[in-house]
């Protein structure tokens, strides 16, 4: 999971400390969104792993996926692709 926090947090332009942070500001909720599908849909993490090393409650974290994939659906597809060639050996 290490791999994809850093991933996200160079393309998003947020800070480590920010994203573990209790900020609710749309870049570091976006950020753990994006943390969130890539980890749970690559089968890096389940849910609950991912919502207890960003300290935040899996209802929360499911929430912020829901809403970002609806407002924002190319950054959630371009992660899920990122998963997908990672599977195949790219």
């Amino acid at each position: 999971m290490d791999a994809i926090i850093e991933r996200v947090v160079q393309a998003q332009g947020v800070s480590r400390k920010d994203l573990f942070s209790s900020s609710r500001r749309q870049p570091h909720v976006l950020a753990r969104a994006l943390i969130t599908w890539e980890a749970t849909g690559g089968g890096a993490a389940t849910l609950s792993e991912v919502a207890k090393r960003l300290g935040r409650d899996p209802s929360t974290l499911l929430s912020a996926v829901s809403r970002y994939r609806r407002e924002r659906p190319a950054l959630f597809e371009d992660a899920q692709a990122a998963w997908l060639d990672e599977g195949d050996g790219s």
